[in-house]
């Protein structure tokens, strides 16, 4: 928030703003979005990717937009906004000429596990396991790539990537491993928001 800030200071004293001034404006907006939704400020944070999105769109900043939405399906989730996410979540499945690389790869599976998380609360069990399934298939993938082989083989072993006779609590269980082994325990996204899913389960 403090780096967000002086970059900020720095653009407005900047006499004659050009279109890269224009789209650094959305990145801070996208950054402070994402201190916020870390922070637990879900509501703000959702403002914030916001005006980024509408910057984004003026700037046609077609692979920030695409990156912008995951973060927008999560704060609509978790502000109850189910039907928005789930649109947010479609909308990532329908675009054929998205970027392709580990980090986007990420983002775009992760919306699996949203639209999983969305159809379980609205209680359609037979979508979240549909979801959760196309999830674990396409992180097995990328979790081949992006982990070292003792962080993969560990996912193995425990049979984190296995969906066809789980339980649903077992889908949010096994989810839980497999973000924790990308990202870390306690990173905010894991603890706050996918450890906080399976008590959906005891609801």
């Amino acid at each position: 928030m403090k780096t967000a800030q002086e970059a900020e200071d720095i653009i407005n004293k900047i006499k004659s703003p050009d279109s890269s001034i224009f789209y650094a404006k959305g990145i801070i907006a996208r950054e402070r979005g994402l201190a916020n939704l870390r922070l637990n400020n879900v509501a703000e944070a959702y403002n914030y990717f916001m005006q980024a999105k509408e910057i984004f769109l003026k700037a046609s900043v077609g692979e920030y937009l695409f990156r912008l939405k995951m973060h927008e399906a999560e704060s609509l989730i978790r502000l109850n906004r189910l039907e928005e996410a789930y649109k947010i979540c479609k909308e990532m499945f329908a675009i054929e000429d998205r970027e392709r690389n580990n980090y986007c790869d990420l983002f775009y599976n992760t919306c699996f596990y949203h639209a999983a998380v969305i159809q379980f609360k609205k209680n359609d069990i037979t979508s979240s396991r549909r979801y959760f399934e196309r999830f674990f298939k396409s992180m097995r993938l990328l979790c081949k790539n992006i982990l070292t082989s003792a962080s993969y083989n560990a996912l193995l072993q425990s049979n984190s990537f296995e969906e066809t006779s789980l339980n649903i609590k077992k889908c949010f269980e096994n989810s839980l491993k497999v973000f924790e082994a990308i990202y870390w325990k306690d990173y905010e996204f894991t603890k706050y928001y996918v450890a906080e899913n399976i008590s959906l389960i005891s609801r």
